[in-house]
Formats: structure tokens, sequence, C-alpha cells
């Protein structure tokens, strides 16, 4: 398999991306979520699972 490498403006806009659902999406979903007693799932809520912390 040949690997290739991504561009640096798709690096940019993942990380744009990343950034706009961590601090602007993820909020508004929580609210979501605790309005309707659901739990909402996240890479970017640690938790504890199994007695170990993951991301």
């Amino acid at each position: 398999m040949i690997s290739r490498k991504a561009s640096s403006g798709h690096k940019l806009g993942q990380l744009i991306g990343d950034w706009f659902e961590e601090y602007f999406v993820l909020p508004l979903l929580n609210n979501v979520a605790n309005k309707l007693q659901v739990f909402i799932d996240s890479r970017f809520i640690k938790r504890v699972v199994r007695g170990r912390q993951t991301n």
C-alpha cells in the first residue's frame, strides 16, 4: 500500500473542524442531550470506562 501524506490545507481544515466540533457543536449537543435525558458520546469527553481513563 502506498502511503500518501495529507496536504497542509487538509490538515488545517481538520484542525478547524475539530475546534468547531469541540467548542461550538458539542456544547449545543450537550444541552439537547441533557434536556432529552440521553447520553452523548464524543471523543472530546473523557470518561472512566472499566476502571481506565479513555478519550
